[in-house]
């Protein structure tokens, strides 16, 4: 993967805060401080209610059998249930970290993509936010499993460098132990680390002419964590047994009628259209590359035009369903599966045939692979849902990043540097300031809805109206709508067993009540 050498510039004395070291340190500080405030306000929902009480102790002394194999997802949510500082802070550090990697393992200059990986974060679809980010059930195993990989992909790179360190016990032992370890967070994400060790062993043996000992060292490991997790009782039942999770019979006719419409109703969706942000920015990328890239032979003239032409389709066809019409009728979902098709196309074509750098070029290639290949286990198994594809959505990151650092090195990008900062560091602090308009309303209405359990219990009441969270499309499962969650959020805040509760909006519940807002 491409890596951008680095200039040394003499700088004069005094200016020491210019320096890139320095202006990266404290961009990913404020990053890790702003991270840390807005997570503050994520309350704990659904999921999380379990894991903090007893429900999640009993669990762990069945060491999770017949549970699932995240045997290090489980234990982080254990721990950080139990502690909402602690929550915070670690969302705060494993986020920022995933950036920090996301823009070595995809970039060399640090100035060029590192402040859109987190605009585009926090430009996500609402559903894949809420499962992923605010939810920290789901974040323990979506987003550290990612940080693994890119540091698997990091380590690779640099081990094939020139200048690479030599390989000590050391080291030897830290590919070991987080090869292990990046498997038991989640599964579709431990079977592509086995895919992506074993063809890295592959390819960086070839180009080395020998066995490439670092790359052996992540496969044994990825193999090992991959076997672990997968002895775990609770996939054989889902094979074997109907339930909320479960993996259909080994029936090929059955397996890819199923997968067929798994791809038209959920996948093409999920994996692609719903990103209308990041999809506007890879695609209005590429076009502009294309665009100013000088062919003088006729043929490679006209395949650019048509190339552009896909991406000009692909751009007008997102708008069109932002807005939501349904002018294409039953045909719509046929053609939104030919158009994700025809993206991944586009992209790998345009990046083999007008890409001059070879190590831009198949980063960007071996990007949409992997996009591809830790999507494909989804086409299986079921439930999926938008959490599901958060691995996919850090790779398409990755491959606007590379698209953007070929655009300057080959200086078909005029917005670079301080021109590019300012309008880039503006729009991040409007979106964290809307993320924080919500999140703090959430909680204030949280801890309010609490005091007031309290409150009405202190009073004899048993049957306690009480509202509903606010901005629910940020939220996932924070009500006791029924009597599981009913359950396990008196759990989880230790209410007495005779409470019921009476959901109501909360604009009702403040009239009901006379609470003043």
């Amino acid at each position: 993967m491409y890596q951008s050498k680095k200039i040394n510039r003499p700088l004069r004395a005094g200016v020491w805060y210019r320096r890139p070291e320095f202006l990266e340190f404290l961009l990913f500080g404020l990053l890790f401080v702003a991270l840390t405030a807005l997570a503050c306000f994520f309350p704990m929902q659904g999921d999380d209610w379990a894991w903090g009480s007893h429900i999640g102790l009993e669990r762990l002394s069945n060491s999770f059998r017949n549970y699932n194999g995240r045997y290090l997802g489980n234990l982080l949510i254990l721990a950080l249930s139990r502690s909402h500082f602690l929550n915070a802070v670690a969302f705060a550090l494993v986020l920022t970290l995933l950036i920090y990697l996301m823009q070595k393992a995809g970039t060399g200059l640090f100035r060029s993509t590192c402040l859109f990986i987190p605009l585009l974060f926090f430009l996500m679809p609402s559903t894949m936010f809420r499962q992923v980010f605010s939810w920290a059930s789901g974040f323990v195993n979506y987003v550290p499993s990612m940080v693994f990989v890119l540091l698997f992909l990091v380590i690779i790179r640099r081990s094939m460098q020139p200048d690479a360190p030599a390989l000590t016990v050391w080291r030897a032992a830290f590919i070991l132990v987080t090869g292990f370890a990046g498997q038991l967070f989640v599964e579709h994400v431990t079977l592509y680390m086995v895919a992506a060790s074993l063809l890295m062993l592959l390819v960086c043996s070839l180009i080395k002419k020998k066995l490439h000992v670092e790359s052996l060292l992540y496969a044994i490991s990825c193999i090992a964590g991959a076997a672990f997790m997968f002895t775990n009782g609770a996939y054989l039942n889902a094979i074997t047994s109907p339930g909320y999770q479960e993996i259909p019979s080994f029936s090929l006719t059955g397996w890819l009628r199923d997968a067929f419409h798994v791809f038209l109703d959920q996948i093409s969706d999920l994996l692609v259209w719903d990103n209308i942000a990041l999809n506007l920015f890879i695609a209005l990328l590429c076009l502009v590359l294309l665009m100013k890239t000088k062919e003088t032979k006729a043929s490679r003239r006209i395949l650019r035009d048509l190339f552009a032409s896909g991406f000009v389709f692909f751009i007008s066809y997102q708008v069109y369903l932002t807005t939501g019409l349904q002018l294409l009728g039953a045909y719509q979902k046929y053609i939104s599966a030919i158009g994700v098709i025809v993206y991944f196309v586009l992209l790998a074509a345009t990046s083999l045939f007008f890409i001059n750098n070879s190590e831009i070029k198949w980063s960007i290639i071996f990007f949409c692979v992997s996009t591809l290949v830790i999507t494909a286990p989804l086409f299986i198994v079921k439930p999926i849902g938008p959490r599901c594809f958060f691995a996919a959505y850090v790779f398409l990151v990755l491959i606007f990043c590379e698209f953007w650092q070929y655009g300057r090195q080959a200086g078909m990008l005029s917005l670079t540097g301080r021109r590019l900062a300012v309008p880039v560091v503006c729009a991040l602090a409007v979106v964290l300031l809307f993320y924080f308009r919500i999140y703090s309303t959430v909680w204030e209405v949280s801890q309010q809805r609490l005091a007031y359990i309290d409150s009405q219990y202190q009073q004899g009441e048993t049957l306690i109206e009480i509202p509903q969270l606010p901005y629910k499309d940020y939220l996932w499962t924070c009500d006791p709508i029924n009597e599981l969650w009913t359950y396990r959020y008196k759990a989880y805040y230790q209410l007495p067993d005779e409470i019921s509760f009476k959901l109501v909006s909360y604009d009702q519940w403040l009239t009901d009540t006379g609470i003043q807002k």
